[in-house]
């Protein structure tokens, strides 16, 4: 695949056609280039008539994998839907498939490998767990369990966060109080993260002119603000918190900012700047988060007895995000093809010889 040796440094889900190399998880943000010298690790392959959100990066990336499976001589059999495993004994020998109402069974020769994602378009199971993306309906889990198989982190989840990178980065990210939680030059997902799980989404943006207009030069994403106003005692009679929290917190920040520091959330010196008014604010309580799940079985290791006791199923396997691997409970942009590479490659462990 080919990659355009160009280096994009906007905040943004995707560098645009002509960039190939990104920093897509926050690694030149705090707390993560403090323990590190950051690299822009995020591979984009170079494409034609690219569109963000519809055919793009990923997308190209399936279509060498499928073309290359198909070469190999790999069988693909659509509209087909998996019901359950077949075991012999504690072994799983196959599988049950529906293709347009006609039942069959497939048997495996070797073994048999889930990979069908995680679980948030199920109904059921994020009452249970969590709360995805499209078809991911936790089949694959739920066959898994069905044999013996123990799951980990349930409960973990990634979220996008509901504004354009190029927006959050220069702007105040606030709670429901008017305080701020978390630098905003980080990975987006891990906004979206602490404001779903720390906030309950109840969080506002707060910006000026001068980060609206730059937000509009770097992806061309115009900014429709909830409220606007030269005076943020205003502006906290809209958003709520207790009298002057906004005012303090501006204060405190533009204090700072005017010497190029961000002593509260450690935002890059790059981003921090005095904000003037007008300010917008972007009301983003109860907005759309869109969230997949990545909790998953362990490997497919049975969940009877102790942890460190447990085994494999035999003859199942499991890759990408049907198993608990890379971003068991954080993720950022790109460990998904770490993961699905990973559990590719990953080899069972040498017995121990008995002392």
């Amino acid at each position: 695949m080919p990659f355009e040796p160009r280096l994009w440094t906007e905040p943004s889900w995707e560098a645009p056609s002509g960039y190939g190399l990104m920093f897509t998880g926050g690694e030149n943000a705090h707390p993560f280039a403090d323990i590190a010298a950051p690299a822009p690790r995020g591979h984009v392959p170079a494409m034609t008539n690219k569109k963000p959100g519809e055919q793009s990066a990923g997308w190209v990336l399936m279509k060498h994998l499928a073309d290359t499976a198909a070469d190999a001589g790999v069988h693909t059999h659509y509209n087909t839907r998996v019901g359950r495993l077949v075991v012999d004994g504690d072994r799983v020998v196959g599988a049950e498939v529906v293709t347009f109402g006609e039942r069959s069974f497939v048997k495996a020769r070797r073994g048999l490998v889930l990979s069908a994602g995680g679980f948030g378009a199920n109904a059921a199971m994020p009452g249970n767990h969590l709360t995805g993306t499209d078809g991911d309906d936790g089949s694959a889990i739920r066959m898994g369990q069905a044999v013996g198989a123990a799951v980990l982190h349930m409960e973990a989840g990634q979220t996008a966060f509901p504004a354009d990178p190029a927006l959050l980065y220069r702007s105040l990210l606030l709670d429901r109080h008017g305080n701020r939680f978390i630098n905003e030059d980080g990975y987006p997902g891990r906004a979206g993260q602490a404001s779903l799980f720390r906030q309950d989404r109840q969080i506002f943006l707060l910006y000026d002119d001068t980060a609206n207009e730059e937000t509009r030069q770097a992806s061309g994403y115009v900014v429709e603000p909830t409220w606007v106003s030269n005076d943020l005692a205003e502006l906290e009679t809209e958003m709520g918190p207790a009298p002057g929290a906004l005012t303090a917190t501006v204060g405190l920040y533009n204090a700072a900012a005017e010497k190029g520091e961000d002593p509260v959330c450690h935002k890059s010196a790059g981003w921090v700047r005095p904000l003037k008014p007008p300010y917008g604010v972007l009301d983003l309580r109860n907005a759309m988060f869109s969230i997949f799940t990545t909790g998953r079985p362990v490997h497919v290791v049975s969940r009877r007895g102790p942890l460190a006791r447990r085994r494999p199923v035999p003859g199942l396997c499991a890759a990408g995000r049907t198993t608990s691997g890379i971003p068991a409970w954080g993720y950022c942009s790109g460990t998904s093809l770490g993961d699905s590479t990973f559990s590719g490659q990953r080899h069972v462990p040498r017995r121990r010889q008995a002392p």
